[in-house]
């Protein structure tokens, strides 16, 4: 497990580090400066910044035990699984962030929530078989 972890690291860290990147730079990429200021969101987006980016490398630590125990039960067809696995749950997390955003009235992190998601299905779901083949 240590030495799979040791090899899924170049793709954990970027992901990791793009998705606490994107929550620092959400206010001032989507919203009007005053609105941040008035909202005080830029004082709160390193702390959201750093929990996602944690919980993102605690996500891919997850991903490669699952991925080791669905190459233990169906080798070989472990990297298709995966894409699958990561085109399924991009489409289900956007869908999820396209209905739920606007009912907790955070439309603007609409685009945020899709990149973050194909960031991840893309670095989890593509790049991390890849490496641990």
């Amino acid at each position: 497990m240590i030495e799979q972890l040791s090899k899924a690291l170049p793709v954990i860290l970027p992901v990791s580090l793009a998705t606490g990147a994107m929550y620092l730079a959400f206010p001032r990429l989507m919203l009007d400066r005053a609105v941040v200021e008035a909202r005080g969101l830029a004082a709160g987006a390193l702390q959201t910044g750093v929990w996602f980016a944690v919980g993102s490398a605690i996500f891919g630590t997850a991903i490669v035990a699952t991925y080791l125990w669905v190459s233990g039960r169906w080798p070989g067809m472990q990297a298709d699984i995966y894409f699958k696995l990561g085109l399924a749950t991009f489409a289900v997390f956007t869908l999820l962030a396209i209905v739920a955003c606007p009912l907790m009235k955070m439309a603007g992190r609409i685009p945020v929530y899709i990149l973050m998601n194909l960031i991840w299905a893309v670095g989890y779901g593509w790049f991390l078989p890849q490496l641990l083949k």
